[in-house]
């Protein structure tokens, strides 16, 4: 790294934090026209984030205009350097495809909308910095000045003291009020990790476009279709509405926290807000090969991480899914057949499941090497709309959707992400091997300057002259998603996002609308705010207590719900809290999802030993006689359901166990029991719970739906207890019940009213 920024501004191979986000968020908040482009789960392929702002105007596509006009306005833009970013809607298919233009709804909703901007600021989340033009800085020296553009070249990038206008009820910017948003500070946790919630206040009154009957009246009509033998699958839509009129800033923060993705954005043209949240790569364009990765099959994440594997294993090899994605990934094929080379298309990963928060989801990836004469419409017109969200085969399809879908979807499934100019080292190289291709449209104003940037890498015999020759400039990189997951403001006070699923012959109707009632959950339920937590016993002597099994079981929970962990900086930060203690601690650490780590520690006072036993007891051979007046423990009347994913971890997300264990000591009892909805006993709300019986220590199996806690583990590899569904008439005649957890050892309690 430059001498000039010795000390990165984020944490290497990390997704923004919780507060660099906040503040980027805030920054954006004053900003009229903008494209963010974030990729939140950082992979090989998948590790920038783009920011575009204030664009030097906007291209936007009416239906009655001719398409190819627009894609000659990109092209020209494109050749003057510029970048485009921003969204296609998914009737723009209706008007590229002549048998479908009849089709293409009336109306004055745009078919796209891009940005026409200078280079983005880009954060390369491997070395956590930002960059212009491949040169790093912090944010707030790479922000253009007051009522400029953003600089072309690094040299003219905004000095620290002339960075974006202050918004009112805002610190004024600088150096000092950026710096969160471009390096961590310990000092200042998370929202999350503090207990804080941002300000959001949920979505209210949710309303489908359709009603049950029309919908699975519909369902029914696809299958006939299907029956016919017009399609195989059509990809039906509706959307869901919702009333919210609180800003963009925070319900992006508040949905992205349940949908860490690689192709996420939040963007404002033309006066419409658009937040996506999408998995899916629609297709990639660079280095002269075109890459596309269809999803297409889905299935749930287990509750424990065997469960998990075991998912994940089914939907790889299911036949069903299996064959639903070989049916897009022959519709793709084809697509990408039609813009590269004979030979070059490969399938280069079949049946390959990624894992998000909430589901697994198959994807094929599938590549080519494009043909040297390529326009941006030439690449539209083959792959566009993607054939993951029509169904196949894709014309046929598209007909019957826009028979049966009662409004258009807009950006929903259409495209969303940014088109880059040619490179200097591209241009020597579409100088030496490329021809130039020409149409009929200029853009008003552009082609002297663009004609004198084609000339520099033009072949010399096929020059364009200031006459008016018109052109096509060759493209750089172009990479857009599907925009599923997507969330357009329509009003002010009104969002709607379209929620979909593939119809087969095999599809259940009813089946298929309570899904897409679930589906909606992701905008009327964001998940919670929340963080992990591991509570721990330090002595003087021994250090942690059963350490390894809590840093097992941290990072397992991270890996599971996608927080960011790194055991190497966990371990470090408990040993710089170890070396002041010098008396029994309780060490309180909690994780937030963006990795901030918090500690805090308190004594925790007990006799070292209890009966001439070592005291906690983490084996039951270590238990002193029972004492004469056992501590009680009561049943809760509140069953949990054992489906909930966040029983299985040890989260802030417990409001029913802090109040009935609040209930609970007010009563006179140390701990309260919950059954499942199954009648089952689980677990105490701080405790793990055992039983004896027979000589034998038992304590519920993990699928009752309970916290695998560091005691049970402990004692369950030392084979020292066994699993066993335990139900509560079975307490009155156990031997011995007991609580237990890794700071208070094995405890133990009887019921109220058996001494």
């Amino acid at each position: 790294m430059s001498e000039k920024f010795p000390t990165p501004p984020g944490k290497p191979g990390r997704p923004f934090s919780d507060r660099q986000l906040a503040g980027l968020l805030e920054l954006l908040a004053g900003e009229e026209q903008f494209v963010f482009l974030e990729s939140s789960r950082i992979t090989p392929e998948n590790h920038r984030s783009l920011l575009f702002l204030r664009p030097l105007r906007l291209l936007t596509l009416p239906a009655a205009q001719p398409p190819t006009d627009f894609f000659a306005a990109i092209e020209a833009e494109l050749a003057r350097g510029h970048y485009l970013a921003g969204w296609f809607a998914y009737e723009l298919g209706y008007l590229l495809e002549p048998r479908l233009r009849p089709l293409l709804p009336t109306g004055a909703e745009p078919l796209a909308v891009l940005g026409v901007f200078a280079p983005p600021l880009i954060y390369d989340h491997r070395q956590g910095t930002w960059q212009l033009n491949g040169h790093g800085a912090p944010l707030h020296e790479l922000l253009p000045p007051s009522g400029a553009e953003p600089a072309h070249r690094p040299e003219h990038a905004a000095p620290s003291g002339s960075p974006l206008p202050a918004q009112p009820g805002t610190a004024k910017p600088g150096a000092a009020a950026h710096d969160h948003l471009t390096r961590e500070t310990p000092e200042q946790p998370s929202p999350a990790a503090s207990g804080q919630r941002p300000g959001f206040n949920q979505p209210l009154n949710p309303r489908f476009s359709v009603d049950a009957a029309t919908y699975q009246r519909h369902v029914e009509q696809i299958r006939r279709y299907i029956e016919a033998g017009d399609t195989y699958q059509v990809n039906y839509t509706l959307k869901q509405r919702l009333d919210y009129a609180d800003g963009d800033g925070e319900l992006y923060q508040a949905l992205r926290r349940g949908q860490r993705v690689c192709y996420g954005a939040l963007l404002r043209l033309a006066g419409r807000s658009v937040l996506s949240f999408s998995p899916e790569l629609f297709f990639r364009c660079a280095d002269g090969r075109c890459q596309v990765r269809p999803m297409k099959g889905t299935c749930r994440r287990g509750l424990t991480p065997e469960e998990d594997e075991k998912l994940a294993r089914f939907l790889r090899e299911d036949e069903k899914n299996r064959s639903e994605n070989v049916m897009i990934v022959d519709l793709l094929r084809n697509d990408l057949g039609r813009i590269c080379r004979p030979g070059s298309v490969k399938t280069t990963a079949l049946f390959q499941v990624e894992s998000y928060e909430t589901l697994h989801q198959m994807t094929t990836t599938i590549q080519g090497s494009l043909r040297p004469d390529l326009s941006c419409e030439d690449i539209f017109r083959a792959l566009f709309p993607c054939g993951s969200v029509t169904g196949a085969p894709k014309i046929r399809t598209m007909e019957i959707i826009r028979e049966l879908e009662g409004e258009p979807r807009g950006v929903y499934t259409g495209a969303l992400g940014f088109i880059a100019p040619v490179s200097a080292q591209q241009r020597r190289t579409f100088g030496r091997s490329a021809r130039l291709k020409y149409t009929g449209y200029e853009a008003p104003g552009c082609l002297p300057e663009s004609a004198a940037l084609l000339n520099a890498y033009a072949p010399s015999d096929r020059q364009v002259g200031a006459s008016g020759e018109r052109f096509i400039a060759p493209h750089g990189e172009m990479v857009f998603n599907v925009p599923i997951r997507t969330v357009v403001r329509e009003t002010e006070n009104t969002i709607g996002m379209g929620i979909g699923s593939g119809i087969v012959y095999d599809s259940q109707p009813e089946k298929e609308w309570r899904e897409c009632q679930l589906k909606g959950n992701f905008l009327r339920q964001p998940p919670p705010d929340l963080v992990l937590i591991e509570t721990m016993l330090w002595q003087p002597e021994l250090g942690y207590r059963l350490l390894d099994l809590h840093l097992e079981r941290l990072l397992a929970s991270a890996a599971a719900l996608y927080f960011q962990a790194d055991r190497q900086e966990i371990v470090e930060t408990l040993q710089q809290l170890a070396a002041g203690l010098n008396q029994p601690s309780r060490v309180r650490l909690t994780l937030a999802k963006d990795g901030t780590l918090t500690l805090s520690q308190a004594p925790f006072g007990f006799p070292p030993v209890v009966g001439g036993r070592p005291f906690p007891c983490f084996s039951p051979a270590d238990l002193p006689p029972p004492a004469a007046n056992l501590p009680t423990v009561t049943i809760s009347r509140q069953g949990v359901d054992p489906s909930r994913p966040l029983l299985y971890h040890k989260t802030s997300c417990r409001e029913l166990y802090d109040r009935e264990r609040e209930a609970a000591l007010a009563a006179g009892h140390c701990e309260v029991l919950f059954c499942n909805q199954r009648g089952e006993l689980t677990e105490g709300a701080i405790s793990n719970l055992f039983i004896r019986r027979r000589g034998r220590l038992l304590t519920p199996p993990l699928n009752a739906g309970l916290l695998n806690g560091v005691l049970r583990r402990h004692l369950l590899r030392r084979r020292e207890a066994e699993e066993a569904t335990i139900r509560p008439e079975e307490l009155a005649a156990a031997e011995a019940i007991f609580i237990g957890n890794s700071l208070r050892g094995l405890t133990r309690v009887r019921l109220p009213d058996a001494r």
